[in-house]
């Protein structure tokens, strides 16, 4: 149904796998993750995504997580809005790790997305970051990659500050490598 509505334009068909049962709520997500960078109807895909990451059941959140990492080396300026709303959304603890790849390698210019990222992290993962047994320890890794990448790209003022508030945040934490990456970026 959910492919229907995309590429056989009925969008009612979207319609009825968003109001059906978990299983086919995650099949409808798993379906639109796969298929947003290549569809015909992006519209549809998007819109449907943007209903189903803040949905109820934590299965289907993590399904549509998957959308960042199937958005890996596609220009990300036309999927800004989605990526904007997945950092903000319950599906961003299941995606932070492919989506923080994927900030990486974006072909264009996404330095508000990073910062964006970057400030949710910081929020959701905190103290976690600085424990190396953790995942987020491991993330925070990209975070700080992408920050002072973005320290690097930036010709903003404010959106320099901004960058230098994120690194200072994961300092306070003693957040695991960041100095290390702060050292390192000094050296080039």
């Amino acid at each position: 149904a959910a492919f229907a509505a995309l590429e056989w334009e009925h969008p009612e068909l979207m319609a009825r796998a968003l109001a059906g049962d978990m299983r086919v709520r995650k099949g409808a997500a798993k379906l639109c993750a796969n298929r947003v960078g290549r569809t015909s109807n992006v519209e549809l895909a998007t819109a449907a995504l943007l209903t189903l990451m803040n949905d109820d059941e934590s299965d289907v959140r993590e399904v549509v997580a998957e959308v960042a990492a199937h958005l890996r080396d596609h220009p990300l300026r036309s999927f800004a809005d989605l990526l904007g709303a997945l950092i903000e959304s319950p599906s961003y603890e299941h995606a932070t790790p492919q989506l923080l790849i994927t900030l990486q390698h974006a072909p264009d210019k996404v330095d508000e997305l990073v910062l964006q990222a970057s400030k949710r992290f910081i929020t959701t993962f905190g103290a976690e970051a600085r424990d190396i047994r953790t995942g987020a320890a491991g993330d925070a890794r990209y975070i700080s990659q992408l920050v002072v990448r973005g320290l690097a790209q930036s010709r903003d003022r404010k959106h320099r500050g901004q960058l230098l508030d994120v690194l200072d945040g994961m300092l306070a934490l003693g957040v695991y490598g960041v100095d290390d990456e702060i050292a390192m970026s000094e050296r080039q």
